[in-house]
């Protein structure tokens, strides 16, 4: 992957990792400017197959319709970064992603129950997990 894509991704997964720890939100401008990014990148660099990146926001498509079905438990920004990120990395390094995003939130979810810091109505920032794990695929 081209070293824009990387440094654009990672940055983007980073801004936003600090503003849902900070509110829990992510705001719906800037998920239009993820979606500009990605086309813009799609435009000139040809990093994955179409058909593998359409794949991918397809899988984030998944996530969006389970968000709406749950009550939005897994929230709809996330399900939409998620549809973001399949479209840039393409179906088979989201799906790594993922794999270890679940995994960190997770183990996080453990860590918290075992100190007793878990309570039923807890929100636990999604993103920050989605940024670790996409650093772990990157390096």
């Amino acid at each position: 992957m081209c070293s824009l894509e990387v440094c654009g991704c990672g940055l983007y997964l980073g801004i936003l990792s600090v503003y849902d720890i900070k509110t829990h939100t992510i705001p719906r401008w800037f998920l239009y400017f993820g979606i500009a990014g990605a086309l813009f990148l799609k435009c000139f660099y040809k990093n994955t197959s179409i058909l593998l990146a359409s794949i991918g926001i397809g899988i984030g498509i998944v996530f969006c319709m389970i968000s709406k079905m749950t009550g939005e438990t897994l929230g709809m920004g996330d399900s939409y970064l998620i549809t973001i990120l399949g479209g840039v990395v393409g179906v088979w390094n989201l799906l790594y992603i993922l794999a270890y995003a679940f995994l960190f939130s997770a183990a996080y979810s453990a860590i918290l129950l075992a100190t007793k810091k878990f309570k039923r109505n807890i929100q636990i920032p999604f993103v920050p997990f989605l940024t670790a794990a996409y650093i772990l695929w990157i390096v």
